[in-house]
């Protein structure tokens, strides 16, 4: 009887680590953002653009950040809050330009200036890991950004 209980035991333990090992070792989906990544640091490397976003309300940000060197010294902070706020350097916080941010459905981002405003912009994040974020506006440009140190 005694063997019988350990037999059972030993079958429960290996099955329960390997469903353990298992769970563990299965990738995420690509289509499944991990949203708590997006709290940090993030700093613009490079935007992708279509000639005809000319046309559309990203044409600021590609002007400024292929003309103006300041542009890419930015770095966005997002706190988990919502909250997301612009600094030069790292170091001078740029307060008109403080914002809120809410993950949507189908890893939708939606941003706004001020926390009662029910307009918002939005941005589809394509990817988001522990060093880069990825997201494409509604013009189709794409904004890359790696994790600020």
């Amino acid at each position: 009887m005694n063997k019988f209980f350990i037999g059972l035991l030993i079958v429960v333990i290996g099955a329960g680590a390997f469903y353990f090992l298992r769970k563990k070792d299965k990738p995420i989906a690509d289509n499944e953002i991990n949203k708590e990544l997006i709290v940090g640091k993030w700093k613009m490397d490079s935007l992708d653009f279509k000639k005809d976003t000319l046309k559309d309300g990203m044409a600021l940000l590609v002007i400024l950040f292929s003309m103006d060197t300041t542009i890419k010294d930015l770095v966005y902070d997002f706190r988990a809050d919502g909250l997301v706020f612009s600094y030069l350097n790292r170091d001078t916080l740029i307060k008109e330009d403080s914002s809120y941010y809410k993950w949507g459905s189908e890893n939708e981002l939606f941003v706004k200036d001020h926390n009662s405003d029910t307009a918002t912009d939005f941005v589809r994040v394509i990817k988001l890991d522990k060093k880069s974020l990825i997201v494409q506006s509604e013009d189709s440009t794409v904004i890359y950004f790696s994790k600020a140190k």
